[in-house]
């Protein structure tokens, strides 16, 4: 089978055993992807601390030919997103925050597909039994011209921001039904073990904040 480069865009902690499971599951599941040819933009906040960011990135040259790094000296979920979406080069990159995994295999070429449709921008992997009708951050493929159409406040939640008058429901493409979850969050698991909280206003998340002992 031919096999396609495809670029990656990812927000991560420095959490290398989640990354390497989150890239794990989609070499294996995600057919028809040339991965070594494969470039990745990759964010790497410092949490929970900066001691293991060269392990994160140790572990994502185990999965990418290429490998673009950014390590902040201070953790900005959205600034993070702003930076992977103007670093891409490419016409369109998966976005694939560090801790979801995929759950079923599907090929590269059948979610492209969707993109014959003009009014595509994103096409979705199904992590919730809800409509799509705004973008939003899951685990997706992305135009990348309609990506840096974005100017991002980074004081303020990128989710929210991305509910913006220029985005259309019939821009947003979740080619399986509701029934059909194939992606899993497995962040959470790991940050009930931590000590981490964040804003109750979801507009004000753009880091989790240690708790002080």
């Amino acid at each position: 089978m031919k096999t396609i480069p495809l670029s990656v865009c990812t927000t991560a902690m420095s959490r290398p055993s989640i990354l390497s499971k989150t890239y794990s599951s989609f070499m294996d599941k995600l057919i028809g992807v040339d991965w070594g040819g494969s470039k990745l933009y990759l964010n790497i906040d410092p949490l929970p601390s900066r001691d293991k960011v060269d392990e994160t990135i140790s572990v994502a040259k185990e999965y990418f030919g290429t490998v673009i790094t950014r390590t902040p000296d201070v953790p900005n979920f959205t600034s993070a997103v702003q930076w992977c979406w103007r670093e891409v080069e490419e016409k369109m990159f998966l976005h694939l925050e560090d801790d979801w995994v995929l759950t079923k295999r599907m090929n590269l070429k059948y979610l492209l597909k969707f993109f014959d449709k003009i009014e595509t921008k994103q096409v979705v992997l199904r992590a919730y039994p809800r409509a799509y009708k705004k973008m939003c951050l899951s685990p997706s493929i992305i135009l990348s011209d309609f990506a840096k159409r974005f100017d991002f406040d980074t004081a303020t939640n990128p989710e929210i921001q991305l509910r913006t008058n220029f985005v259309k429901s019939k821009n947003i493409c979740t080619p399986h039904s509701k029934k059909t979850i194939v992606v899993k969050d497995i962040g959470r698991a790991w940050l009930d073990n931590q000590d981490f909280s964040k804003p109750k206003t979801k507009a004000r998340f753009t880091s989790w904040i240690k708790e002080e002992e």
